[in-house]
């Protein structure tokens, strides 16, 4: 992977970024990309991160998972009105 991220964006405590990096399979060389996702928080006057890389197959199932859990909690806040 490159030093730098070849795409970044935050939103609040979030932070995405796409990395690229050349590789090469049976004397081909092909561009990877993968997904960083951080979350920062300050916690005693200290600044904590968590981070976790994904595949590109991997945003894609986030993506549903996510989007699955917010209809969920959005049903549930009907529900409750």
């Amino acid at each position: 992977m490159s030093n730098q991220p070849i795409y970044k964006k935050k939103s609040g405590q979030l932070e995405t970024a796409v990395w690229e990096r050349d590789l090469v399979k049976d004397g081909q060389t092909f561009k990877s990309q993968s997904v960083s996702l951080q979350k920062s928080w300050k916690k005693d006057d200290e600044w904590k991160r968590a981070s976790i890389s994904l595949t590109i197959p991997d945003v894609h199932r986030a993506i549903l998972l996510l989007e699955d859990v917010r209809r969920e909690l959005l049903l549930k806040k009907e529900v409750e009105k």
